[in-house]
């Protein structure tokens, strides 16, 4: 506790949540430490953030449900707020379904008759921070993680997954017409796995082309005067560039792309697939690019950046609520 309690600034609030068939938080501040027990269960959290979800991510016509956002919130951390008043940081440790929404949207205030731009969405109280454990915040906070590199960003972005100029379909549509966006959102990794090998061929025609994010990171680059020759676009968006270039001098290392989710255990144990991010998919694959970067292989990446961002439909997310999240790509 003490160790944990070191490393938190006198403006910030850690929260540490559990869910089960009965749930707890834990809520610990520079000089205070605190826990009770929450009103709702594992279940019914799991069935309000895919309520939620679905307006996310494309599956239903309904507005999202503000008022269902301000259920949570109360249930979670309603018993809570009046500890961490004064704060203005949030660094939360969950499990279960909570790590596939942005806690950044749930309402902390009645949203009755309240236009979405005037309600009030968590984010405009707090910086929330997610954290995949408590032991974590020591290593990020630790003075061996502040970065010295020198080139402001490298970026990844509009790999080119098929050739079939049917492909090229904008991602970031929502209109009903563009299926396969909606259809790999949440695209687990197993479902492009053959005997232990990925189907290149089944993943190049499922994953739409994405030509706004060649857009998206010209302009990040423009802002931040990152150079040309830094934002690695089309098939120059490989896995064979990424595992090639020296990262280590960028101080953002950026991903545009499709992330692919772990999925079910089961199914990922058995063949033997990992979350990946999908890159330009090479005619011929090798050890070196078969044009999916997995997460062993992204740890296996020398990197000294303060940020490294992955831009996609569903980050940090998993195929379902409850299953692995943050430790994957997706």
């Amino acid at each position: 506790m003490k160790d944990t309690q070191a490393v938190l600034s006198d403006d910030e609030t850690l929260v540490v949540l559990d869910f089960g068939a009965k749930s707890y938080a834990w809520l610990i501040t520079r000089t205070e430490a605190d826990g009770i027990e929450l009103g709702i269960t594992a279940k019914e959290l799991s069935d309000g953030v895919q309520t939620l979800r679905s307006s996310l991510t494309f599956d239903t016509d309904k507005p999202f449900d503000t008022q269902l956002a301000f259920k949570i919130y109360q249930e979670i951390f309603g018993t809570l707020a009046d500890k961490f008043q004064g704060k203005t940081r949030l660094s939360v440790v969950t499990n279960g379904a909570l790590t596939s929404l942005p806690l950044q949207l749930l309402v902390t205030k009645d949203p009755s008759n309240k236009l979405l731009k005037d309600t009030d969405w968590l984010v405009r109280s707090y910086a929330v921070t997610n954290l995949p454990s408590v032991a974590s915040l020591q290593t990020v906070r630790s003075a061996s993680s502040v970065a010295s590199a020198t080139k402001p960003m490298i970026a990844f972005a509009d790999p080119v997954f098929s050739k079939d100029p049917n492909s090229k379909v904008l991602a970031s549509r929502s209109a009903k017409s563009q299926q396969p966006a909606k259809q790999v959102a949440l695209r687990s990794v197993v479902n492009f796995y053959e005997g232990g090998q990925p189907d290149l061929a089944s993943l190049a025609k499922a994953l739409p082309q994405l030509p706004d994010t060649a857009d998206e990171v010209r302009a990040i680059g423009e802002v931040l005067q990152a150079s040309r020759d830094d934002l690695k676009l089309g098939v120059f968006a490989s896995e064979a560039t990424v595992k090639q270039t020296k990262l280590d001098p960028y101080r953002i290392v950026y991903f545009a792309t499709h992330g692919l989710v772990a999925g079910e255990v089961e199914k990922f144990a058995k063949v033997k697939a990992e979350p990946a991010l999908a890159l330009t998919i090479p005619e011929k694959p090798t050890d070196l690019d078969d044009g999916l970067l997995t997460a062993s292989e992204v740890a296996q990446l020398k990197l000294n950046a303060d940020w490294v961002v992955l831009s996609a439909c569903n980050t940090a997310a998993e195929e379902k609520p409850g299953a692995e999240a943050l430790s994957g790509p997706g």
